[in-house]
């Protein structure tokens, strides 16, 4: 511990008021009375804080959208790059790299706006126990607002603590990463330049500092068992106790800018601009691995799944799904269009939403099959998405708007309830240069070219959801009608009646889009849909049918039940989808047929 109380005491000799602010000295940190502890995250807010949790997991129960489509779009002007967070009443409350905090109901209209003169940016949000919602600010100060009504409840440093946080440099360096408070806790860390870590009450009085030798960006964490985490631009990781005092001290090979993330165990997992994650020993701090896993630097802070998947986006505009497990392995990597600095959702129902600077909000499943992508109008940046009770996802975007997510039709069964893997057969090749499909067809002069993936469009009235740049339909006599975006990688996406707006109807006849059974089942498809109905046409199965019931389990339909109910079937057999025995038994493996 040496070495650390030196280099507290050389911080505290560049200030006059060392004899004030010594007291109470233990390793790298100066607390005040360590009784009393109240503050923590409000409880009945919705989405608290940078990732909902103080581990910074950044998991939650709640199902997010399946079929995703832009409910509401609000504001403009400058750049959303902090939040969202969600008070009790769903009020969604962000911030502008213009000085302007807003404050948005859940249908989309204005609540409140607050423009605080002298701070160009704002940190990540957080709501506290009195329901005041806490920024630190690039004028060196820490501010809270009501979420009813925008007024401001308090400024730090409060008159009664400026002499003691002046001392460390607070009150003239900017705040940088996103505070963090827990239950167990009782207080709130706030990280600012010069290498300080405020800790505040909820009436944002002085209660202690931690320290670094550099700026401290990354936002700090708390985990499982109340260790706080915080890293800087120095290169080092440091942890300490949740009641005064640090642990231990540990070097890592680049300054780290994305926070830490804390597992079940309290395994501590740090990114570096170098592009590698360490796995540190929360007791001792000691090194468990390290993987080199990005061929950028990682600015995002990860989440962490609840099988040890650690997904994580990186500056060579990749999010990678590492086994923490596995000391890191790469389990997949999916590829956008710019730096991810925006950190991952991970839902409920096996959905992964993340940002990317090429302005898009995508929607992966845990296979890193992109299931949808949300266009916006600039980047996105460090917003990150969170989710309301209803299921909402909201994001921010350097456009200056927030956007609403919304399901669009009926939950669609997502990853875990995804059919069987059957390779897509050898007559459909993907080609590498330019990812066309080409498709050999029997009874065809030449193969037929497929463009797969999503298209540049925005959702609107007749599409309310994503398009598709291929759409490809089943044209054999008595099943004809089912329709099928084709996804990345050749994996089809059946599209339900609600959305028959997106297809471009015209180009699937034009261009011979039209495939017999044999050839439509060749692909993968990408999920048991509800409302489909799969017809078994090759294998021991052949002839079974199964109908898809709205949580996505296929249930067999016998001889008895399809002569009882006639007009049912009539009525929705336009929703037929040839499938194998093979995709019938992974679908079974999967305990999604009933």
């Amino acid at each position: 511990m040496g070495e650390k109380r030196t280099l507290l005491s050389d911080n505290l000799r560049r200030s006059a008021a060392i004899g004030a602010v010594v007291v109470g000295l233990v390793g790298a940190t100066v607390t005040g009375a360590t009784t009393a502890f109240a503050d923590q995250p409000n409880p009945s807010a919705q989405w608290a804080q940078f990732k909902n949790d103080p581990s910074r997991r950044g998991a939650t129960t709640i199902a997010a959208p399946t079929n995703p489509g832009v409910a509401w779009v609000s504001g403009s002007g400058g750049a959303i790059v902090s939040g969202p967070v969600i008070a009790a009443d769903g009020t969604v409350i962000v911030a502008t790299n213009n000085g302007r905090i807003r404050a948005i109901k859940p249908d989309g209209a204005d609540k409140w706006q607050r423009e605080v003169g002298g701070a160009n940016f704002f940190t990540q949000p957080f709501i506290n126990q009195r329901g005041f919602v806490v920024f630190g600010a690039a004028d060196g100060t820490i501010r809270a607002f009501d979420t009813a009504n925008g007024d401001e409840k308090w400024k730090f440093p409060v008159d009664a603590d400026t002499g003691t946080v002046a001392a460390y440099g607070g009150g003239s360096t900017p705040a940088r990463g996103a505070p963090v408070s827990s239950k167990d806790y009782g207080r709130t860390l706030v990280p600012f330049d010069g290498g300080f870590v405020f800790e505040i009450d909820e009436d944002g009085r002085y209660k202690g500092v931690r320290l670094a030798t550099g700026n401290v960006e990354a936002p700090p964490m708390i985990t499982a068992n109340s260790l706080i985490v915080w890293a800087s631009a120095d290169k080092n990781v440091y942890g300490g106790n949740s009641f005064g005092g640090d642990r231990w001290q540990i070097a890592v090979d680049a300054a780290v800018v994305g926070g830490p993330v804390g597992g079940p165990d309290s395994t501590v997992y740090v990114p570096t601009l170098s592009g590698t994650i360490f796995a540190i020993e929360p007791n001792k701090g000691e090194i468990k691995w390290k993987r080199k896993v990005a061929n950028g630097g990682i600015r995002s802070t990860g989440s962490l799944a609840a099988d040890g998947t650690l997904y994580v986006g990186s500056d060579d505009g990749k999010l990678y799904a590492i086994d923490t497990n596995n000391s890191g392995a790469e389990k997949w990597s999916y590829s956008t269009g710019a730096p991810i600095t925006s950190s991952p959702l991970l839902s409920g129902n096996g959905l992964i939403y993340v940002g990317s600077n090429d302005s898009n909000l995508y929607v992966l499943n845990t296979a890193g099959q992109r299931l949808a992508a949300i266009k916006t109008d600039q980047g996105i940046d460090y917003s990150s998405p969170a989710i309301a009770a209803d299921g909402t996802v909201y994001i921010g975007s350097k456009d200056g708007r927030l956007y609403a997510i919304k399901q669009v039709g009926p939950m669609a069964a997502t990853a875990a309830a995804s059919v069987s893997p059957v390779p897509v057969a050898s007559s459909v090749a993907t080609n590498a240069t330019n990812g066309v499909i080409s498709l050999n067809v029997t009874g065809r002069p030449a193969p037929v070219e497929l463009r797969p993936g999503i298209a540049n469009s925005t959702p609107d009235a007749y599409c309310p959801t994503v398009r598709y740049n291929t759409y490809i339909r089943l044209e054999d006599e008595g099943i004809r009608g089912a329709t099928f975006g084709v996804g990345d990688g050749g994996i089809l996406n059946w599209v339900t009646p609600n959305q028959a707006g997106c297809v471009d109807w015209a180009a699937i006849a034009a261009n011979g889009r039209t495939f017999t059974k044999e050839v439509i089942m060749r692909f993968q498809l990408a999920a048991a849909a509800p409302g489909a109905l799969l017809w078994v046409l090759d294998g021991a199965k052949q002839g079974s049918l199964y109908e898809v019931d709205a949580a996505g389990i296929a249930k067999y339909v016998s001889g008895d039940q399809f002569a009882a109910q006639q007009a049912h079937f009539r009525e929705v057999w336009a929703n037929v989808i040839p499938v194998s025995t093979n995709q019938i038994d992974g679908l079974a493996a999967a305990g999604k047929v009933g």
